[in-house]
């Protein structure tokens, strides 16, 4: 009797200590009902019980609150989005019961039990014709009402919607201009693999391409029926080496398997894709800089997509600041002023994500701010407290294939000097270029890093585009494998004059007061220089 009774003991102490219920039912949210409920094991979002019938996992969140409290459980996080929709399902419910079929203002008719959501601004409706969305304003008053239509509520879901398609209509784009710069600047490449440097390998090599050789061949006849030997015609295709890679960094490359050469090196044949500027340290203690490639186009294209062309890229192929500036990336890009009040046009990605802005009005930076963008032109807007000389920004069209340009800019500061620079060119194409839009032209004038939101300007110092980007000529052949030369693209100033028009406060100048156009360029013309934060 005493043994009976110390195992019964025994038992009550473990299903204390482990917790265990000593039998009760639940009922679960979905309508289930478990009898004679112990909880086994608890876990992160569902709980072990056994019942009557056996053993059930249950997710936490079709457990009553009561049940979690009574067994000291952690109840699952709040869920917002199960709540709506519980919240939703029931408003469906109750406007079921009183409208099988509703009516819209213009007369259609729907059945209730089509509703598939109720949303802040409407209804979505699964029909025999497909998915059907009606918005509350389209529906008599009484529907609203039953509803709970929130015209606040409805507003804020619109707005966000715009700004989500409005987000992804930049993406899509930026993917497309990305497309086009990385297809672009691709090469068929045979690489030498120098020096492995984090995830990538600094090579040299031979730029190649493939072309097709008629090659005669002969067999012989026969002397009887016909000659005695035939010849015949194939075309045969044959690599050839078109152009020599002096030094260039490439990710993507395997480690190991590549094939060798007599001196051990190793070889590696295929396409590489441009993702922007590898900088390092030489032997001598200089800065050189070169190109970056990727041999995974879809790796080069997010890179190109979410950083742009020619931006830094670390020895692990991710963006990165210049080193040695403390955690902080410095560049610099070219402005020219629009207003005799300090207003400054650029080029968006000379300052975008800059969290330091300055303008070298004269000898003297002077702290600048952003006062209106367009990131899909490439234009921005910058203001200084200083007097500023302006240009005329034309609202025309560039006149001419050929018409004679000029650029004053700030470029390749390290090595030639903060002092303006002179380049002149002429129209190459009067639409498209890297953005595939109307928005930009093509220009042959030579342009370098630094000259990025400087005039492109005619001959009397009207502002016909705004420098953009170029396409590089290092190590890249394009799909034939041609080296592309000053394939450089401008934002047309019709669009600069649209974004001038969204700040009413801008007074532009029609025309030049001076005769001298260069030298007015000049003075209307100043160096930018920008920091941001790592990342």
């Amino acid at each position: 009797m005493r043994t009976a009774l110390s195992f019964a003991f025994l038992c009550l102490n473990l299903l204390v200590l482990t917790g265990l219920s000593l039998g009760e039912d639940l009922v679960t949210s979905d309508g289930r009902t478990f009898k004679g409920v112990r909880v086994l094991k608890e876990e992160a979002d569902k709980i072990k019980i056994s019942h009557s019938d056996g053993i059930s996992s249950i997710p936490k969140k079709m457990v009553p609150a009561e049940f979690f409290q009574a067994h000291e459980l952690t109840p699952p996080p709040e869920d917002a989005t199960m709540d709506a929709k519980v919240e939703m399902q029931a408003k469906m419910r109750l406007f079921a019961d009183q409208f099988p079929t509703f009516t819209t203002k213009d007369g259609r008719e729907f059945k209730t039990s089509e509703i598939t959501a109720i949303e802040p601004n409407g209804l979505k409706l699964m029909a025999a014709s497909g998915i059907i969305r009606i918005r509350f304003l389209d529906l008599p008053e009484k529907y609203k009402t039953a509803l709970g239509y929130d015209p606040m509520a409805a507003a804020e879901y619109e707005r966000a919607q715009e700004a989500a398609q409005a987000e992804s209509q930049e993406m899509r784009q930026k993917m497309s201009n990305a497309a086009s710069i990385v297809d672009a600047i691709s090469s068929r490449v045979r690489l030498v693999l120098i020096q492995n440097v984090g995830k990538g390998w600094m090579c040299s090599g031979s730029l190649l391409r493939t072309v097709e050789e008629e090659q005669i061949t002969s067999r012989p006849g026969s002397p009887l029926s016909g000659p005695a030997v035939i010849y015949e015609k194939r075309n045969v295709s044959k690599t050839v080496i078109v152009g020599e890679l002096d030094q260039l960094m490439v990710f993507g490359l395997p480690i190991y398997g590549t094939s060798t050469v007599n001196d051990s090196k190793r070889v590696w044949e295929g396409t590489i894709y441009n993702m922007g500027k590898y900088e390092f340290n030489t032997t001598d203690g200089d800065r050189l800089t070169v190109e970056a490639f990727h041999t995974d186009r879809n790796t080069s294209l997010n890179f190109v997509a979410k950083h742009g062309v020619g931006q830094l890229v670390s020895s692990q192929g991710e963006q990165v600041v210049a080193s040695g500036t403390g955690g902080v990336l410095v560049g610099n890009g070219t402005g020219f002023a629009i207003s005799e009040d300090g207003y400054i046009a650029t080029a968006y990605h000379v300052v975008d994500d800059a969290t330091d802005i300055q303008v070298y009005v004269g000898k003297k930076p002077i702290s600048a701010k952003v006062v209106a963008r367009d990131r899909r032109n490439d234009l921005a807007i910058l203001k200084v407290d200083a007097e500023t000389q302006p240009l005329p920004v034309s609202d025309k069209e560039p006149e001419s294939l050929g018409q004679q340009l000029f650029t004053i800019g700030f470029p390749l500061l390290d090595q030639l000097g903060a002092k303006p620079k002179y380049t002149q060119g002429s129209v190459s194409g009067l639409d498209g270029g890297i953005y595939n839009e109307k928005g930009a032209f093509q220009f042959s004038i030579p342009i370098q890093p630094g000259n990025s939101g400087g005039p492109v300007c005619a001959e009397d110092g009207t502002v016909l585009g705004v420098v953009a980007s170029t396409i590089s000529t290092l190590a890249s052949g394009v799909q034939n494998n041609a080296v592309p030369q000053n394939v450089n693209f401008a934002t047309k100033s019709s669009m600069l004059r649209k974004l001038i028009k969204t700040r009413p406060e801008i007074k532009t100048v029609e025309s030049l007061e001076s005769s001298d156009a260069q030298a007015a360029v000049v003075k209307a013309t100043y160096l930018i220089m920008v920091s941001s934060k790592k990342g």
